[in-house]
């Protein structure tokens, strides 16, 4: 019979070989590296429908002497105006919208102006890449280049988790936003349960409690068990009839195997730490509804609604569940209303009516973008850090300060997703040397950086390649439209060659 011949010299090389991987490990790594480790990354995508909120409740408008600084981007961008949230709000020029509820996450934040659209898009709930239902997009635009939204696409990449075992939650609390293709076009991605009890379950099982283990570290079979193999193998006599050890060898070995069971145990600690914890996980026992609905927003009701969403989602992120999120949201409005499109969404340039606007979007800075910041914040994570620091949580909007156009379009962060981005500012990349125009040759203030550059700066902050996005020698994430109304000047054509790099000043 032949059989492989291994020596003890061998077998405890090749234990003792674990060991060499100490110089890598989480608690040994500078910190930059440490945040940026894979399966600890994490997004959450907020999207409120139509837009039309002035710009300067959104963003800073007055800025304390020497606090605003510029950063020369080059030729092409101009210089950038930023300044720190937190110098900013010490002498209350953060707008109306972002109160004190705000402060404390300030240093985790950023608002950014200055994204755009370069095309007439109108209503088109695709700010995560497929502008599937634009008004200038036709159906043969969109489905030529077949872009899925950018929450599925890092729900199918490698990069962003090679394990498989975090999906992509959609959450049904506004309108679908998430969308891939197949073999029969366009398709919806499914959405999660709609009751709060149903949406626990899918994610940590129908009882009270989850598995205190990641799901992906259960796929990972224990390198100690891998040697465990061969270490039964050599006492057992499978390398040979005969052959086995000496009782102090066999004692040698199971205190070496001990010592490095014990210190695998404290390597998985360190590299999971969002684990711990994970079998205390508690159902809330209020089973609310967590669907959309266009009733009149009641806010002591959807603060307990947001509450438990917010707490689902960071157990989900510090457990392995899922570590992708998006979170379509309602208009949020307290008044009756028969048609928000038409009495709201159209009307936002009226003074009463913009009071409405912005009233509805106090609420969902303060009952949801906030409380799930908060929760996340308040999680621990890698390094010391909070689950925060992993990730990014991100608010975005349908349209601009005009509903149905899309030129500056608001976007909130917080997290840094692991140390891709600075945070703590608001930074503005709209070029004062270069104009831009409307659909019909209105004047739209000042261009900004083609929104296709942001979206590929989230898939890259998430891990992925620029080559893993990339279609039909383009550079960005997301289709273009057939019209470059916007920046008659040509400054967004000529950013084209440069939608795939990391944004000016804002990338670490």
């Amino acid at each position: 019979m032949k059989y492989d011949k291994i020596s003890r010299r061998h077998f405890l090389v090749g234990s003792g070989a674990f060991t060499l991987s100490l110089p890598y490990l989480v608690s040994l790594m500078p910190s930059a590296h440490a945040q940026t480790l894979p399966n600890s990354k994490f997004l959450v995508f907020l999207n409120t429908p139509h837009g039309g909120l002035n710009e300067e409740y959104w963003a800073p408008r007055v800025f304390p002497t020497g606090v605003r600084k510029q950063f020369n981007a080059g030729s092409l961008y101009g210089q950038i105006q930023y300044a720190r949230l937190q110098e900013i709000a010490d002498t209350n020029g953060l707008t109306s919208l972002w109160q004190s509820f705000i402060n404390p996450y300030l240093g985790k934040m950023n608002i950014l102006e200055g994204f755009d659209i370069p095309f007439y898009i109108g209503h088109h709930r695709g700010l995560l890449g497929t502008y599937h239902n634009s008004d200038q997009l036709t159906a043969s635009d969109i489905d030529a280049t077949k872009w899925d939204s950018l929450d599925y696409f890092l729900s199918k990449s490698t990069s962003f988790d090679s394990s498989g075992a975090h999906p992509l939650t959609v959450l049904p609390t506004g309108e679908q936003q998430s969308y891939f293709y197949n073999s029969t076009g366009m398709v919806r991605c499914p959405t999660a349960p709609n009751t709060a009890h149903a949406l626990f379950a899918s994610l940590f099982g129908n009882q009270s409690q989850t598995n205190q283990t990641d799901p992906a570290l259960l796929k990972k079979k224990s390198i100690i068990d891998r040697v465990l193999g061969s270490y039964n193998n050599v006492v057992g006599g499978a390398y040979g009839p005969g052959k086995r050890i000496s009782y102090n060898d066999r004692q040698m070995l199971d205190e070496h195997l001990t010592g490095l069971r014990e210190l695998e145990v404290k390597i998985s600690n360190q590299m999971a730490p969002q684990s711990n914890s994970c079998s205390q996980i508690t159902r809330n026992p209020n089973n609310v509804s967590i669907q959309m609905t266009y009733a009149s927003y009641n806010i002591p009701n959807e603060q307990v609604k947001w509450d438990i969403i917010s707490d689902i989602i960071v157990n989900a992120v510090r457990c392995g569940s899922s570590r992708l999120f998006s979170v379509p949201l309602e208009p949020c409005n307290t008044f009756a209303v028969n048609d928000f499109h038409e009495e709201i969404a159209h009307q936002h340039r009226t003074a009463s009516v913009q009071d409405k606007v912005l009233s509805n979007y106090r609420n969902s800075a303060r009952d949801i973008f906030t409380t799930i910041v908060k929760k996340l914040d308040s999680a621990q994570g890698l390094q010391g850090g909070s689950v925060l620091d992993q990730g990014l949580v991100v608010w975005s909007h349908e349209s601009c300060s005009y509903t149905h156009e899309s030129f500056n379009m608001p976007v909130v962060t917080a997290g840094s997703a692991g140390g891709y981005f600075k945070t703590g500012y608001h930074v503005d990349f709209r070029n004062p040397a270069k104009p831009m125009y409307g659909q019909w040759g209105d004047s739209l203030g000042n261009a900004g950086i083609h929104y296709n550059r942001w979206l590929a700066n989230l898939a890259m902050s998430m891990g992925a390649s620029p080559s893993s996005f990339e279609k039909n020698n383009q550079k960005g994430y997301g289709p273009f439209g057939a019209k470059y109304k916007i920046g008659s000047n040509g400054s967004h054509r000529e950013q084209l060659g440069d939608l795939s790099s990391p944004l000016p000043f804002i990338v670490v």
